[in-house]
């Protein structure tokens, strides 16, 4: 089964690679062709780009006062993801930034939107342009870079996952910040701003305020989403975990959470509890600041690999993770003594090969459906007794 999933995975990737590089020819010869510029000598314009989703924002806002204390005389703008914009309103504008959104479906289903976006960021002059994603997509962060048409250009170097891509862009940037590959996300996020700021930027884990001062009763969430199969745990799964949460903490509501996508798993995890009120399902009823301030309130988090987990560590919040084991140095390596009330639950198949793996800095893991899904509800429950007695 791993070796049939993982052969047709291969041969959709080099599907994609050969659709990415198609796509980026065309756009880029649609920026050098219709992009029209301003005449220079205007404002001092900064751009920073962070287009990634919602736990890789957590992962990287507490650098943005940094960025903003770089040029405190310009001005300074963020291209940002819209997914988060909730979330960015909520505690990050106070800084001097300001937001431009981007829908990336949108973006990438319309290329109207992506021309109206690009001819904007070329309206704006920008004199200097900051890519600092660990994770930088050629068809939306470095179009984005080309079609803004700064003099100056930094950006993460040695950052794709496959090397067939970094050719694309290759003389877009002026500047290449060269950051350990196989780190915690947060850690890459603080290097780099460390690095193109040249101010030491001196925080050891990421931090998120509280969205609200209001108190839930007592209660655990479950957070069942995730933005691709192999990094769902089963329904099966979650409903023996809530069965067991439930008998064990019998004075905690059991709060089923995700998204709009996520109602149909929530209302099968539910059956079975129908009428008990222990187990409730909030799952697409909330916007994400009001998810976050939820999240925020909790005694206990189990999540997915999701942005959920990030919230529950940046907020303190005793933390279970559910992974299949992708990317284990970008997300869930980080130290045991800066999370003491966190725990990493990986399937078997992974735990095999990260104890004979002896290169561990080329370690690589590529999950299946069946591993995931394959965690017993028991191993998460001894690992939320260990975080939360």
């Amino acid at each position: 089964m791993y070796k049939l999933s993982l052969l047709l995975r291969k041969i959709k990737s080099r599907k994609r690679l050969q659709a990415v590089t198609a796509t980026f020819a065309e756009d880029k010869s649609w920026i050098a062709a219709h992009i029209q510029r301003p005449e220079p000598g205007g404002e001092d314009n900064l751009l920073i780009i962070r287009l990634d989703d919602i736990g890789d924002y957590v992962l990287f806002r507490n650098m943005l006062p940094y960025y903003s204390a770089m040029y405190p005389h310009r001005k300074l703008f963020l291209l940002g993801n819209m997914a988060w914009k909730g979330l960015f309103e909520a505690v990050d504008a106070i800084h001097d930034i300001t937001p431009i959104w981007v829908d990336k479906k949108q973006y990438f289903k319309d290329p109207a939107y992506r021309h109206a976006l690009w001819q904007r960021l070329a309206d704006l002059g920008f004199t200097e342009v900051i890519a600092p994603s660990v994770s930088r997509n050629v068809l939306l962060d470095d179009l984005c870079v080309m079609a803004a048409g700064a003099v100056n250009n930094t950006g993460v170097g040695q950052l794709y996952e496959v090397p067939e891509l970094l050719p694309l862009s290759r003389g877009l940037y002026t500047s290449l910040v060269n950051i350990p590959r196989n780190i915690y996300e947060f850690e890459g996020n603080r290097l780099a701003a460390e690095i193109i700021t040249s101010k030491l930027v001196d925080i050891k884990k990421p931090y998120l305020p509280k969205l609200s001062s209001g108190q839930q009763p007592s209660s655990i969430g479950l957070f069942i989403g995730a933005n691709a199969v192999s990094r769902r745990w089963s329904n099966e799964g979650w409903k023996g975990l809530a069965a067991m949460l439930r008998r064990q903490y019998p004075a905690h509501t059991i709060l089923i959470l995700g998204g709009p996508d996520d109602t149909d798993s929530a209302a099968a995890i539910l059956e079975g509890f129908a009428g008990d009120g222990q187990v409730v399902s909030r799952a697409g009823t909330l916007a994400l600041p009001d998810t976050i301030s939820l999240i925020q309130q909790l005694d206990l988090l189990v999540s997915n690999n999701s942005m959920a987990y990030h919230v529950g560590m940046a907020s303190g919040i005793p933390t279970v993770i559910i992974t299949s084991g992708e990317n284990p140095y970008r997300f869930t390596t980080f130290s045991a003594d800066l999370f003491p009330d966190v725990r990493v639950v990986y399937p078997e198949r992974f735990k095999a090969h990260w104890q004979v793996y002896t290169e561990r800095q080329q370690f690589k893991f590529e999950p299946v459906k069946a591993d995931i899904q394959g965690i017993p509800a028991a191993t998460v429950m001894a690992a939320a007794r260990e975080v939360f007695r």
